[in-house]
């Protein structure tokens, strides 16, 4: 299923994404920058995405609480990030923006929840290093 959105894809980008193979099957990576890269995976559940939105360090925090309540609020109802999510990743060095879509997705449908993910992810990255002061 991921295969032919993803030939779909790279077909409309006119580039191929990098797949990487593990255990657990095939991820695709594509870059938007230097500093932005978005992982693909199929599921068992459905297609899974997620990407980097920044660094995290809690101690750089001055009100933990404040932030917490802060990425709460993003992330409810899923409003405010396109029904994706943000997220600490594990290890707790990074802040992560991920979104499952179902199976039942047509191509055309993939592409839009891709560009808005995308879109959310530019837009959160902004926010989030605003609110912990590194965009100085």
């Amino acid at each position: 299923m991921l295969d032919n959105l993803i030939s779909d894809l790279e077909k409309y980008l006119k580039t191929a994404l990098i797949q990487e193979e593990d255990k657990e099957g095939i991820t695709y990576l594509f870059s938007l920058n230097d500093e932005s890269e978005i992982y693909l995976k199929e599921r068992s559940y459905g297609i899974y995405i997620t990407s980097t939105i920044c660094h995290f360090s809690e101690q750089a925090i001055t009100s933990p609480e404040d932030f917490y309540i802060y990425l709460m609020k993003a992330n409810y109802l899923g409003i405010g990030t396109g029904n994706s999510i943000i997220s600490i990743a594990p290890g707790e060095k990074f802040l992560t923006l991920s979104l499952l879509i179902d199976y039942e997705v047509n191509y055309k449908m993939f592409r839009d929840l891709l560009e808005d993910f995308v879109n959310y992810r530019s837009y959160w990255s902004v926010e989030i290093n605003k609110k912990l002061g590194m965009d100085k």
